[in-house]
């Protein structure tokens, strides 16, 4: 069910993440017990499991921000408040996206070339009415 779950959530992440960090270029010609066990054993910096937990940002590179964190706030401290305070680089990292990007994917040259002569026609009206309304 994990796997499914995986494949079904972002089947590209989970096969990147495959052919990167196990050498396996299509998990469905393993048994589905064995690609779930890989699955689950993929590392924190795997695509997927950034994807799951909504972090892009290594333990380590989380633990460094911390530190830095922590050291900026005692200079501001030290500094008797001068100036702003400073921006907590941890949250940055960890701050969810506000604004999902569609990626859109063609099965063939012919797909986007009909994808874009639409989107041309499209944005022509726009630029028309655009003019017609002034």
């Amino acid at each position: 069910m994990f796997l499914a779950n995986l494949a079904g959530n972002s089947e590209d992440l989970l096969i990147c993440d495959f052919a990167q960090f196990y050498h396996v270029y299509d998990y469905k010609e393993l048994r589905p017990s064995v690609a779930a066990t890989l699955a689950m054993g993929l590392p924190e910096e795997s695509r997927i499991k950034k994807k799951i937990t909504g972090v892009n940002a290594t333990l380590d590179q989380l633990l460094m921000a911390m530190i830095l964190d922590d050291l900026n706030l005692l200079l501001w401290t030290k500094q008797k408040h001068k100036g702003a305070k400073p921006k907590r680089v941890y949250h940055i990292l960890t701050k969810p996206k506000e604004k999902k990007e569609e990626l859109m994917a063609f099965r063939s040259p012919e797909e986007y070339e009909k994808w874009r002569a639409r989107k041309r026609e499209q944005w022509e009206c726009q630029k028309l009415q655009q003019l017609t309304s002034k």
